[in-house]
This record gives structure tokens, sequence and C-alpha cells, in this order.
């Protein structure tokens, strides 16, 4: 079994890139995040969090078996847990979304020689205005759990901007150099699917193109709906004021330099 983590900041369009690559991919089980995954199963939590295959994870044919092996002990760690997966599905490409840099470490470990990664990587002026909005939205609905931190937008804007170099620091070092697919979401037009399907063949993975059902517990499962037309979010250019510009120029400019990262 290979193990293929889709890596990037948040809103960078992970998830959009793990369900667009089980439509160029024979035999490929795309799980969205399993970490978060894993704490929905072991949360005592009455909420029921539903399947991107639109049953409550109890009743969904994937991780409600997970469930049940996590509640009666018999999965225990995050290894058994994904061999669990491949043997549901008889998946021989298990694909994850995960952001926790530790997971994506332990996967390393686990799987060695078999672990493979897709780095995509978007304009963090892109980035810092999806997470703006998202901010916005949540204090609005009253689902932020700290609203008066949330609502002091331009001082989150720089978190964003310096933990968006930190973590795709951390990315450089994790990825496996000789096993990793460079993606960037400003070019994906261009490059799909022509770097994905080149990128299979060059690992002895099957290409197949036929649809199958995706089962994510934790993702943008509003980005799980496929479309060969990909259509790319600029709204950064006129919906953020040259000030917000420049700051995240400059706050990301030291590793967009040291990697050579380009966008448009």
């Amino acid at each position: 079994m290979k193990f293929i983590s889709i890596i990037g900041y948040d809103r960078s369009g992970t998830t959009f890139m793990g369900s667009y690559y089980t439509h160029f991919t024979k035999n490929v089980f795309y799980a969205g995040e399993i970490d978060k995954a894993i704490q929905i199963l072991k949360s005592t939590s009455d909420q029921i969090v539903v399947c991107s295959c639109g049953k409550p994870y109890p009743d969904c044919p994937v991780w409600g078996q997970i469930k049940k092996s996590i509640s009666s002990g018999e999965l225990k760690n995050l290894k058994d847990i994904v061999f669990r997966l491949q043997a549901i599905t008889g998946a021989e490409i298990i694909l994850d979304t995960s952001k926790q840099l530790d997971r994506l470490k332990e996967y390393s470990e686990i799987f060695k020689d078999q672990f493979y990664t897709i780095h995509i990587k978007r304009n963090p002026k892109g980035v810092i205005l999806s997470r703006m909005k998202n901010r916005k939205r949540r204090v609005k609905e009253k689902s932020h759990p700290k609203p008066f931190i949330a609502r002091r937008y331009n001082m989150m804007m720089i978190y964003d901007s310096l933990e968006w170099t930190y973590r795709n620091f951390i990315l450089e070092q994790i990825k496996v150099r000789d096993r990793n697919l460079e993606l960037t979401y400003d070019f994906l037009p261009n490059e799909l699917p022509n770097k994905l399907i080149a990128f299979n063949n060059d690992h002895d993975i099957a290409v197949d193109e036929s649809k199958i059902t995706n089962h994510i517990l934790w993702g943008d499962k509003r980005r799980t709906n496929f479309d060969k037309n990909i259509r790319l979010n600029s709204s950064w250019q006129t919906q953020l004021n040259t000030f917000q510009k420049i700051t995240v120029d400059l706050l990301t400019w030291p590793l967009r330099s040291l990697k050579n990262y380009r966008f448009k």
C-alpha cells in the first residue's frame, strides 16, 4: 500500500486536490484529514458529523466500522487505523490531507519508502483573504470560539502570514524529494491533470478516470465536487487593500525568496 499526503497550508486547495486526484487514479481511497477524523471518532460529544457520502458517520460504511473498532479498543494507534481503512476499502493507495505536522512525520515513519507527498502552494494573499472571510463568517454566525481576537483582522493577518511561512518551511523538510509532486494553486489550470498523471506514471500508480464515492469526515466538503474546468479564486486582488497586500508580501518574502516560490 502506498500512502500519499497532500500537504499545504490551510485554504491552499488540499481538499480540492484530494477529490480531483481520485478521478485520475485507480484503487485509491481519499480519507480527507485523518487526524481530525480520529478526533471526531474518539470524541464523547453528542454532535454527529455527516460524512461526504451523505450519511452520519456512525452509519457510514467506512467510518462507522472504524468508530466501532476504536470504541472497543481494537484500534489503538494511527498505524492500525490506516491499515484498517485499507482493509475496509480494498484500496491500494490511501490519500490524506492531514494538517498536523506531527501526524505527517508519523506517516513518514510508518510507511517509509511507500510514503509520498503532493505539496500544493497558494499565493499567501489568497490564503489570508480566505481565512479572513472565514473568521468574519464565523463571528457573524457566533460560532467562533474567540470572537474578540478573530475581529482583529489585521492582527490575525500578520499571524497568518507568519504561520504560512513557518508551516511551508517545515513542509519543505517533511516532503520526500524523490516521491513528491509540486503544485501551485495559481497555475492548476495549466498543471492539471498532466503533472498528476505524469506523477502516477513515474511511481507505477495506475491511472483510472472513473468516478468514486469519497468518505470525508473533515475537510471543506464544498470542494469535493469534481469539475475538469478548474476555476480559481483570485478575489484577493480587489478585496485586500494596499496595506494588507504589502504586509503579507513582506512577511512571506523570506521563504518565497529562499524556495523560489512563484505566484500570479
